[in-house]
């Protein structure tokens, strides 16, 4: 190195020409200053991340570095030797990135190529949360799944850098009784039997989606078939009268109170009608008796009044009821 002092010579001539280089030997001892990088490339991974460079120059000598767009320097000018960080983010495009580190110092330039892989999703497991169906009625018919289903994906596998894929999956379904494309289930009409919830089909669902597949299963029931019965309104049948003796009357009597009962069942309305004849006993005074058949599994009730039939002689016997 050749001084003047306590100073470097910036530029050294030999007459009006500029001297490029001086050895001492074989040792360079002009120019006074040097410049390199521990690195002519550098390449980073599409999910970013930080590596160091040095820049090497001579004791007290001043340099400054540019960066490509994208990246960054811990430092951007310094005096001396020193290692630098630099750094990117994430590549969250399908297309890689390039640039070139400039670094000057004094009349002397150094570059280093900066890289950067292209980015790619990357998609985690499929869960499928709602699935099932509604219940199908005992009349019978046709019901449809409801199925919710989410796939979480990001950038190069960096937490937060993508979101949730929540549509586009192919969907499948399979069981017995189940259709493949949309999951629906038909069940007939239970008709006049009755009887509980019963299991019409298991079906399963398949979602696909990026690589990724998931499968869950739900039972398909069927609605309890029960009879309902409608009120039945008790009347007063008007019979002839009775001698004050007692005695029979009014055979093949309709007893209308039981003229017509709607049963119903889920699976089908069944419409009853009921005639009842026979032969009553009645004595002269006020009474009532509960008759009571059944039909269809109903049990059916009324209640028949007579009143006190008017008579010109006193009883002197009475005759106990019949039995229906």
């Amino acid at each position: 190195m050749i001084t003047l002092g306590n100073n470097k010579i910036a530029k050294m001539y030999l007459g009006a020409t500029p001297v490029a280089t001086s050895y001492l030997g074989s040792q360079q001892v002009y120019p006074n200053a040097s410049l390199a990088l521990s690195a002519d490339l550098l390449a980073f991974a599409a999910a970013g991340g930080s590596q160091e460079l040095t820049v090497a120059v001579e004791e007290g000598q001043m340099w400054a570095l540019s960066v490509p767009v994208g990246w960054s320097a811990s430092s951007q000018s310094g005096t001396g030797t020193a290692t630098l960080t630099l750094t990117i983010d994430n590549n969250t495009t399908t297309v890689a990135r390039s640039g070139a580190l400039t670094v000057v110092s004094e009349d002397l330039t150094a570059t280093c190529a900066l890289a950067q892989a292209a980015g790619a999703k990357s998609y985690g497991e499929i869960s499928i949360g709602a699935y099932g169906y509604g219940v199908l009625p005992a009349g019978g018919g046709t019901v449809s799944p409801t199925l919710a289903y989410s796939q979480p994906w990001t950038w190069n596998g960096v937490n937060g850098s993508g979101g949730t894929i929540t549509s586009g999956a192919t969907v499948a379904y399979s069981g017995s009784g189940v259709d493949a494309a949309t999951g629906t289930v038909f069940a007939s009409t239970k008709g006049t039997t009755e009887s509980g919830q019963t299991t019409v089909a298991t079906a399963t669902v398949s979602v696909s989606l990026n690589g990724k597949s998931a499968a869950k299963e739900a039972v398909v029931f069927q609605e309890a078939n029960s009879a309902t019965y409608g009120n039945v309104t008790p009347k007063n049948i008007t019979v002839a009268d009775i001698p004050a003796s007692g005695g029979t009357s009014v055979r093949g009597l309709w007893l209308q109170t039981l003229h017509r009962q709607s049963v119903i069942l889920p699976g089908r309305h069944v419409p009853v009608q009921s005639r009842m004849y026979g032969t009553i006993r009645y004595r002269p005074l006020p009474w009532e008796r509960r008759f009571k058949t059944e039909r269809k599994s109903a049990v059916w009730h009324c209640v028949l009044t007579e009143r006190a039939v008017k008579t010109r002689t006193k009883p002197r016997m009475y005759t106990r009821p019949g039995t229906m």
